[in-house]
């Protein structure tokens, strides 16, 4: 199927998402999920990254998608440069994966070769930076001319900036990266795993006000957990829900991103947090803002029904 990544518009879809009885199997939630990895622990370099010792596929991804999980977006699991290109060859042959999120140097003068080069891959949707990986402070590199025009390329690229994992210092960055590039699409991931302390509240209230203002940052209110792991859905949103809310708010129905759905479980707690949400604004938290953000196209039936 040959559709151009950047010419997909997405469509109501208002039938697309239809809530289900809680307890049982999410066959009706249709959703794109924007966070797993995939790695390969076989070969001579092994893998940073590594909690399955026997490796992730993206083959593996599809089968063991639950009903409804459509499609994916996979995130770069190295900073290794040469893992892009393995990454898109690794999912190449799987229309269950609609884009990759690879790991480019941002501010080293290799960036805008390689920047021009795996841009031209419709499946190469973005990068993610950060404070992951060894030489990604993002606060620190904010202070570089050099690092901004990257940043800059990366624009003009129509790719976008993952952030991982949150910080306070890490979210204020980000508002500094809209102030610098504000044609850039910035995504906040894991923000749903992020629980600030008391004092860190105080410096993120205006830094959400600031979201709130700016179109081009999104968020994936992703990385959710409890604190109890016999918890039921409804208490773990009883847990959540007004960290979450915070959140939510902020960055609004149409820039924020769901994602982790690679369990039933993980699918009915995050449909009993929008369960008072609208159809629409369902199907935007569960695959549309993840169009919106990396411009992904379809590269399956079940994809393309999606509109």
């Amino acid at each position: 199927m040959e559709i151009d990544r950047r010419g997909f518009i997405i469509a109501a879809g208002a039938s697309a998402l239809v809530a289900p009885a809680f307890g049982t199997e999410v066959e009706t939630i249709k959703a794109v999920d924007t966070v797993p990895h995939i790695y390969d622990t076989k070969r001579p370099i092994g893998n940073l990254y590594a909690p399955n010792p026997d490796g992730v596929t993206a083959q593996q991804l599809k089968q063991q998608a639950p009903n409804g999980v459509v499609g994916t977006i996979v995130i770069e699991a190295s900073p290794w440069l040469e893992d892009n290109l393995w990454l898109l060859d690794a999912v190449n042959d799987e229309p269950f994966v609609v884009g990759v999120v690879g790991n480019l140097p941002l501010g080293d003068k290799i960036f805008p070769e390689y920047v021009e080069r795996y841009s031209k891959h419709p499946l190469f949707l973005g990068i993610r930076h950060g404070n992951l990986w060894p030489g990604h402070d993002l606060p620190e590199q904010m202070k570089s001319p050099a690092f901004v025009a990257h940043l800059r390329l990366l624009a003009q690229a129509d790719l976008t900036l993952d952030l991982a994992n949150p910080r306070l210092n890490l979210l204020e960055a980000a508002v500094r990266v809209n102030d610098a590039v504000p044609e850039l699409t910035v995504i906040v991931d894991h923000l749903g795993g992020y629980r600030p302390t008391m004092d860190e509240w105080v410096g993120l209230e205006p830094i959400l006000r600031e979201y709130a203002e700016r179109p081009n940052l999104y968020c994936k209110l992703t990385g959710l957990s409890s604190e109890n792991p016999d918890a039921s859905p409804a208490q773990v949103v009883a847990e959540n829900r007004d960290r979450l809310d915070r959140f939510y708010d902020a960055f609004g129905r149409e820039r924020t991103i769901g994602g982790g759905y690679f369990t039933t479980e993980s699918l009915l707690i995050l449909n009993e947090y929008l369960v008072a949400e609208s159809i629409e604004d369902r199907a935007n938290f569960f695959w549309k803002n993840s169009v919106r953000a990396y411009k992904w196209t379809p590269r399956n039936s079940a994809q393309s029904s999606l509109g």
